[in-house]
């Protein structure tokens, strides 16, 4: 799905630089030309993924979710299901569960063949 004009760009010289699809949206179409060379500026030299522009590094260090927020986000989704509708939260809660013993279950497994 594109907002605008999708363009395929390699942001660095060299076959292990990953190929970006850059959506440029419709209302910034005629400034195609700056947003890629503005993405370019920021990928040259980028670490960890040489070619992948830093600040797109950053937004996503930004964005990511670590295990206190999911718990809490967790907590307030169940919450405020239960609210409104508690046979599906129940049923939500049991599926949390099921699915953590399936993860301990498969982590004890995976310890077993080493």
């Amino acid at each position: 799905r594109a907002m605008g004009q999708l363009h395929i760009a390699r942001l660095d010289r060299g076959a292990a630089v990953p190929l970006l699809p850059v959506d440029v949206a419709a209302w910034q179409a005629d400034r195609a030309a700056d947003v890629l060379a503005w993405l370019h500026e920021s990928a040259r030299n980028s670490f960890p993924v040489r070619g992948y522009p830093q600040a797109l590094v950053q937004a996503h260090g930004h964005a990511h979710l670590g295990g206190l927020e999911v718990e809490m986000l967790e907590k307030t989704l169940l919450a405020q299901l239960a609210e409104q509708r508690p046979a599906l939260a129940a049923e939500a809660c049991r599926q949390r569960l099921l699915g953590r013993q399936l993860v301990e279950e498969i982590r004890e497994a995976g310890s077993d063949t080493r």
